[in-house]
């Protein structure tokens, strides 16, 4: 059967010199004074967590304070030492969980933001308009091809990443212009599709109601002169 550590007297304790080497000694129930090489004391207890563990205060660590523990007589010093130190881990637990909590939810806000963002991408957007414009039969095959091509080719490359709930006439533009210098016909057919996409974004709760684009006079035009057409008798007036 193992000897049991008797506690150690004031005397014992205040007689405890620093030595070559850090040493401890035993005062029962866990309990152990430790002495560092600067002489230095602090109490080290021995402690079990409910699941099973053994732990260990860090050194040089008074809980309470190394004095006022030397004022609880020997055999309750342990004890109370125990009693104390669960109490800290019980609450560190508990900040840890509270922390471990706060960080989950500030991660999942941030994952919720980081979807709605993709979500109401121009990209994104433009991709649901297709499909549900696909699935209606208000157009062909080939003006679906060409509207896909359109977006994927023009304006996903521009505007892509642009916020949809905050899309402005202005951002529309320079693709549109850059378009109308090459194809003017196509130009305008892209400036509907801007359009349906935007109410479409309206109808997904992306934009409030009020904010249609306003985009019929976006595209530059030109000054067009007539041409009279030349009469019989004027061709024969030379």
């Amino acid at each position: 059967m193992p000897k049991l550590a008797q506690p150690l007297t004031e005397v014992q304790i205040s007689k405890a010199k620093a030595k070559a080497a850090p040493f401890t000694l035993a005062d029962g129930n866990g309990l152990y004074l430790a002495v560092s090489v600067a002489g230095l004391k602090a109490w080290i207890v021995r402690y079990r967590l409910p699941d099973g563990r053994n732990q260990h205060r860090p050194p040089l660590v008074t809980i309470p304070p190394y004095r006022s523990l030397m004022l609880v007589c020997g055999p309750c010093r342990g004890s109370s030492m125990r009693c104390q130190t669960r109490k800290d881990h019980a609450c560190v637990r508990k900040t840890q969980q509270a922390a471990a909590i706060a960080s989950d939810a500030k991660t999942t806000a941030e994952a919720t933001a980081q979807a709605e963002t993709e979500r109401a991408s121009f990209h994104a957007v433009s991709g649901r308009w297709l499909w549900l414009t696909e699935k209606r039969p208000v157009w062909s095959a080939e003006t679906y091809r060409k509207a896909r091509l359109v977006v994927d080719s023009n304006l996903v490359p521009t505007l892509g990443n642009t916020d949809m709930r905050a899309l402005e006439a202005r951002d529309v533009r320079p693709p549109l212009v850059s378009m109308t210098a090459c194809t003017p016909a196509l130009a305008k057919n892209t400036r509907q599709y801007v359009a349906g996409m935007v109410e479409h974004a309206i109808n997904d709760c992306l934009r409030s109601d009020e904010s249609t684009l306003r985009l019929n006079h976006i595209l530059p035009t030109g000054r067009s002169g007539h041409m009279p057409s030349v009469t019989e008798d004027e061709a024969k007036l030379g």
